[in-house]
């Protein structure tokens, strides 16, 4: 059908009465920030801060054999712990990693590991020649949990017999700590002098109730949504007024 220049033009009027009712992207954009806005504010201020207290992991991957760890990885300070590379510095027949090819030892005593924010559980992969223990601290330096491993000595036996591990031990036996009230550190012990266990694959998770707020990120994330819709609306208003005027 062949619409005249005269149907054409009063469609072009009704056009610009009714902008928004007119303009499908506009609609499309006004549904999408009343019935998702709120789901976005949500999304961003209650499932994001959630999504922080999960688990997370530490393989040393991204350090070179003999760095010291100390600050590298954020809100975690180590000391005495020295990277150890497969192939390098690292006996991998004795002392195999559980993954890649790094591991942390303890280098001239204990591993010691303080955290910025409170952690409900720690643990590890641990190969090593004499038993282990890993002692959780609050901030006030009080004991809150401890854990020791199965065996004596868990060595590997990769280059054959003679095998120097407990019998049943395996290398990369994982140890943790957990406590409801949070540690502030940990505290890692083999021998007190060092040099006797290889660390692999930290896991920790922080305490749910230590991340109430969300993040520098989110709260952007958030004012920037309200921007739009507030904006859109107050847009949408205008159009409308314009249009029964």
């Amino acid at each position: 059908m062949h619409l005249s220049v005269r149907d054409r033009v009063a469609i072009k009027r009704r056009a610009l009465r009714h902008p928004v009712q007119s303009m499908p992207g506009r609609v499309a954009w006004r549904r999408f920030n009343m019935r998702h806005g709120w789901l976005l504010l949500f999304l961003t201020f209650v499932v994001s801060p959630l999504l922080t207290a999960g688990s997370i992991v530490i393989d040393f991957e991204d350090l070179s054999d003999g760095t010291f760890v100390t600050t590298q990885y954020p809100f975690l300070t180590f000391s005495n712990a020295v990277i150890a590379t497969a192939g390098i510095s690292l006996n991998e027949l004795e002392f195999p990693p559980e993954s890649g090819s790094n591991v942390v030892i303890d280098y001239g005593g204990p591993i010691s590991i303080a955290f910025a924010s409170s952690i409900s559980s720690f643990g590890g992969f641990f190969t090593y020649d004499q038993p282990i223990t890993i002692q959780g601290f609050d901030s006030s330096s009080g004991l809150l949990a401890s854990s020791t491993s199965q065996f004596s000595n868990n060595l590997a036996c990769l280059a054959g017999p003679p095998c120097l591990g407990d019998p049943g031990s395996s290398p990369n036996e994982f140890i943790q700590v957990n406590s409801s009230i949070g540690f502030s550190s940990v505290v890692i012990t083999g021998d007190p002098a060092g040099f006797s266990f290889a660390l692999d694959n930290v896991t920790y998770s922080l305490v749910a109730t230590s991340v109430p707020e969300p993040s520098n990120l989110a709260v952007f994330t958030g004012l920037l949504i309200f921007s739009i819709v507030w904006r859109t609306r107050i847009r949408e208003r205008r159009l409308r007024a314009q249009g029964n005027s």
